[in-house]
């Protein structure tokens, strides 16, 4: 959420959501409640959801090609912290994708900025 003016309001939001995904009532109802605009909601909804859906930068991953390779078929499917999704359609096991992996999160968290 680095990407707003003001990050803490985001998170905000982002948490008002997240409530009323598991409340189970209308919008109006929900921010009637919350003492909040029906406006602000969508408003805010809809910024979250496209901030979520920029796509980051390529990050190069190597792994080294003396790795042992199983022929097992594997549909994996991981979500990093931030939102980031890896899928895997391979054939492989521990000692491929657990290098792969590990590069992706390292590359991952040098990313980040505070």
């Amino acid at each position: 959420m680095n990407a707003f003016p003001n990050p803490e309001l985001a998170r905000q939001w982002g948490e008002r959501i997240g409530r009323f995904d598991d409340a189970g009532t209308t919008i109006a109802e929900f921010c009637q409640a919350e003492g909040y605009s029906v406006a602000s909601f969508y408003q805010w909804r809809r910024r979250l959801r496209q901030a979520a859906c920029e796509l980051p930068g390529f990050i190069a991953v190597e792994v080294p090609d003396n790795q042992e390779v199983s022929v097992v078929p594997a549909n994996i499917e991981i979500e990093l912290p931030g939102g980031a999704i890896v899928r895997l359609n391979a054939h492989g096991g521990p000692s491929v994708f657990g290098p792969l992996l590990a590069a992706v999160v390292a590359a991952t968290d040098a990313k980040e900025t505070p």
